[in-house]
């Protein structure tokens, strides 16, 4: 018995909030914007890659709290569901990015980049209790 996404990724509105990092310190204003979980998945696919575990981490994060932060080299985001009824289960969670990996994959038929030669410093917190 396979398990399937209650809403696609398309389907799901997320607030990105980025702020600028210099030498890991705040540098400048934060920057909110809102968009579908679709391109920032499509987004961190491109950086991280398509077989990427920290990229599942963040989604299934944000999934199951309802927002996660995530810190880059140069800059800091912290993500958050719109939409409360947005939340679901890890299992969910974990099929709805996996469903969504496998058609990006089947449209795009050139081979997948595993890593752009660079270390990126990635971190994945919960919430705060």
């Amino acid at each position: 018995m396979s398990v399937t996404p209650v809403k696609l990724p398309q389907n799901i509105l997320i607030v990105e909030r980025r702020e600028s990092l210099d030498a890991g310190v705040m540098s400048g204003a934060a920057v909110e914007t809102r968009m579908s979980l679709a391109q920032k998945l499509d987004d961190y696919l491109l950086r991280l890659g398509y077989s990427n575990a920290y990229v599942l981490g963040i989604v299934v994060q944000l999934m199951t709290q309802g927002k996660v932060r995530v810190e880059f080299r140069d800059h800091r985001e912290r993500l958050q569901l719109v939409a409360p009824e947005d939340l679901m289960s890890r299992t969910v969670a974990v099929t709805m990015f996996d469903s969504y990996v496998t058609t990006l994959t089947q449209k795009d038929k050139t081979p997948v980049a595993f890593g752009s030669g660079t270390t990126q410093r990635i971190v994945v917190q919960g919430p705060r209790k």
